[in-house]
């Protein structure tokens, strides 16, 4: 056993317990995250029986284990000796015996919480290869004084991640679990959400997990031994013009550009265009018509939308003093539409729009708003409302960029 925390820390000795495979040719390590709930009195140990499964497919395994003084541990200081344990292993892993090739993380139940936390904390060089959450519990955490989550991927995944849940657990449990995932797909990453039988059947007496929960063992099982291929380029949905779903509107912005030139035209989706309503006609007039003002906004659209439209004449023979440009909500809104767009994607959109408003009105100063969050059916925002789309892909345009 190795003491991954240092010796200042004694008064809760923390042990990294390595369980090697004894294969040959191991396919990887995995840091393995359980909660207390695993043990239920007289059953055979689901932990003991996770860990002989993954030692079978030739998988050496990493486990936290505390000697004594444990009464007093909290849950942020468990973490924090995690991240230093997974360091370890990423860093040193020669040193006890371990192959560099794979290195991954378990969390079981409410060991789940604690593995995505720890995902959350790392570097981005130091993610692990792939993140497996089994029945994760607890992940309804949110930011004290808000409603957003505590818990939430990196911005940018690199790691796979698998996520099986059983279909008798407990269905808010399975709703943010589901969430997780789905902003994990947001944020460009690669995950997969699987309904099993009693993922870890802590009913059953028998050993082998193949037995307990075959369908989990074949998950689990061609997800360990997946290949990780390299990423080939695609062609960016969000970044295609598309035309919209109002021409009679397009064509009526038209007349009105070819007519009269603007200094301050704002380009949008509903947002923008609500201020066509005769609610806000009052705060148009008085902020925006005397700045001779032109309203872009669609209902509706999204950046393969305003590309069509811009293609197609609308910011033609105009040089306004600014333009504001206000999208994004719709690419990655899934219950209206049927295909939703990564964090990557929407802002490969956005950055087509503006390289495409530089070439039409290179004089042009351009605000570009960040991508509100939103909800359906329910005070939290939704993964797919919720993706922060990373400013750095379009600051290199801020009139004060530095590299």
């Amino acid at each position: 056993m190795l003491n991954p925390v240092g010796k200042e820390q004694a008064n809760h000795s923390a042990l990294l317990h390595l369980l090697h495979s004894g294969s040959k040719s191991p396919l990887g390590t995995v840091l393995l995250l359980t909660g207390s709930e695993l043990v239920p009195s007289g059953k055979e140990d689901p932990e003991n029986r996770m860990i002989r499964f993954l030692n079978n497919q030739g998988i050496d395994v990493a486990k936290m284990e505390y000697q004594y003084g444990t009464d007093s541990l909290t849950s942020s200081r468990i973490r924090s000796d995690a991240v230093k344990a997974f360091r370890l292993l990423r860093t040193r892993p020669g040193d006890y015996g371990l192959h560099d090739d794979r290195l991954g993380i378990m969390g079981i139940l409410a060991g789940g919480p604690a593995a995505a936390r720890i995902v959350q904390r790392l570097d981005q060089n130091e993610q692990p290869d792939n993140l497996i959450l089994i029945d994760p519990l607890n992940f309804d955490e949110t930011i004290p004084g808000t409603v957003f989550p505590a818990i939430v991927p990196p911005l940018q995944p690199k790691a796979r991640l698998l996520c099986a849940f059983s279909v008798n657990g407990p269905k808010e449990d399975l709703n943010f679990a589901r969430e997780y995932v789905k902003t994990w797909k947001g944020y460009g990453g690669h995950s997969s959400f699987t309904l099993t039988g009693d993922s870890l059947n802590l009913r059953s007496s028998k050993a082998d997990l193949a037995e307990s929960n075959p369908k989990l063992a074949r998950l689990l099982k061609t997800f360990l031994e997946m290949k990780v291929e390299g990423a080939e380029a695609e062609v960016n949905p969000a970044a295609v013009p598309v035309a919209g779903y109002s021409p009679a509107r397009h064509l009526q912005k038209l007349a009105m550009i070819a007519k009269e030139k603007f200094d301050l035209i704002l380009i949008g989706n509903s947002i923008t265009n609500n201020f066509e309503k005769p609610e806000y006609q009052p705060v148009w007039k008085q902020f925006f018509a005397p700045r001779k003002a032109l309203n872009l906004g669609y209902s509706g659209y999204r950046t393969e939308n305003l590309l069509w439209n811009i293609q197609n004449g609308e910011l033609d023979g105009q040089s306004p003093k600014v333009i504001v440009l206000e999208i994004g909500t719709n690419n990655i809104d899934e219950e209206n539409y049927p295909t939703r767009h990564t964090a990557a994607e929407l802002a490969g959109g956005m950055e087509a729009i503006v390289n495409l408003m530089l070439q039409k009105c290179p004089e042009t100063k351009i605000i570009v708003m960040r991508c509100f969050p939103g909800c359906y059916g329910g005070p939290n925002p939704t993964s797919h409302r919720n993706i922060q789309v990373q400013p750095r892909q379009l600051s290199r345009y801020s009139c004060n960029y530095s590299p």
